[in-house]
């Protein structure tokens, strides 16, 4: 975060009212036997927007210049980040817990597949190729 050229701003999506809404008019039969379903249909809209939007990823970007997601505490495998065409971009996988980087994709833009290691604490950072 430090070598920066300067802040993040928020880039990733919160759930709107409507919809949360629109969740709930459309949800099948069969997820509404889903425990956590029942529970989020039955909540106003306030704990709704809690629960949903605490359980998204965390993203921002430096410009075009670094985009970043933080899984927090998901175990994802595979994560998506959608970069600029007009540019490529180096793809690093961070573990924040042991302190470690790799880079798993080189040169990509456009809508890209991350493989990841399936733990908390897991971030990645596409940088813009010079």
């Amino acid at each position: 975060m430090e070598s920066l050229s300067g802040p993040l701003t928020y880039s990733g999506r919160d759930y709107t009212e409507e919809e949360f809404e629109e969740l709930r008019k459309n949800v099948s039969e069969e997820r509404k036997k889903d425990p956590f379903i029942r529970l989020l249909l039955k909540a106003s809209w306030e704990d709704a927007r809690g629960i949903l939007n605490a359980n998204r990823e965390m993203e921002g970007n430096c410009g075009d210049e670094v985009f970043m997601k933080y899984y927090e505490r998901h175990c994802a495998c595979q994560g998506k980040l959608i970069l600029p065409e007009k540019a490529f971009y180096d793809v690093e996988v961070i573990d924040v817990w042991e302190m470690t980087k790799k880079t798993v994709l080189e040169q990509v833009n456009g809508e890209v597949q991350i493989p990841l290691p399936g733990k908390e604490g897991i971030a990645v950072m596409a940088r813009k190729c010079v």
